[in-house]
């Protein structure tokens, strides 16, 4: 598969280091953002092939992400991460391609990556 431009949205710092070091060796461009506000900005001005985040965060939550990206840009890909079922099926319900339930490791993070963007061209 070819590189993909990502984006990562979590209030963790840890998980943003973790995911974009995991996605970045697989010669993906990540860019991380620890809110709703930013990475939906950045989804508006740039070129995004897929938006990974975090479903319980302050200021906009996961599904406000969701819901604001898809309107401007229903095709693109999501992926909802969370700790918490009922917030991964939410995320789902809004938009989302899949969720991976944290803590996940590195290849089930790669897979669900690579499974949703199977079908870009």
């Amino acid at each position: 598969m070819s590189p993909r431009s990502i984006i990562v949205v979590d209030d963790a710092p840890l998980v943003l280091r973790t995911i974009r070091r995991a996605l970045s060796r697989q010669g993906h461009t990540v860019q991380t953002f620890t809110n709703g506000i930013e990475a939906i900005a950045y989804c508006l001005a740039h070129s995004v092939d897929l938006v990974i985040t975090d479903m319980d965060m302050p200021i906009k939550t996961g599904r406000e992400l969701i819901e604001e990206v898809l309107t401007h840009t229903p095709d693109l890909r999501i992926l909802a991460i969370s700790g918490n079922e009922d917030q991964l099926k939410d995320g789902v319900k809004a938009g989302a391609r899949a969720g991976l339930s944290k803590p996940f490791g590195a290849q089930e993070l790669l897979d669900a990556v690579n499974k949703a963007l199977d079908s870009i061209h």
